[in-house]
């Protein structure tokens, strides 16, 4: 019988960012300055906010949104959502900050 594998766990503070898709590029340019370490990004992503409704069946205007989803310490997240208030009383989207539980696993060590 094999010994049990132990589970290690980090917390992290869980960002969640839906901006307009013609900003997306100034949004990894601040994480990145911010040095977060990762992120993933789904595009085109619709829904229903304070500014209406986006669909993206068909983006001719521009007006799809993306979503990103990045990892970082707590200093990183004051910085994050100080450097998105502007982008989003100018744009619009969202910023979202949580706890998560990061489940560790053998690879580069954030």
């Amino acid at each position: 019988m094999s010994e049990p594998i132990e589970v290690q766990l980090k917390i992290v503070r869980r960002i969640e960012i839906i901006t307009p898709s013609v900003e997306l590029r100034k949004v990894l340019e601040m994480l990145d300055s911010l040095h977060v370490k990762g992120y993933s990004i789904l595009r085109n992503v619709s829904g229903k906010g304070d500014r209406g409704t986006t669909a993206c069946d068909i983006d001719l205007d521009g007006a799809c949104n993306d979503y990103v989803l990045a990892v970082c310490d707590d200093e990183q997240e004051k910085q994050v959502m100080n450097a998105m208030r502007p982008i989003l009383q100018r744009y619009g989207g969202v910023c979202l900050s949580s706890e998560a539980k990061w489940l560790m696993h053998s690879g580069p060590n954030w």
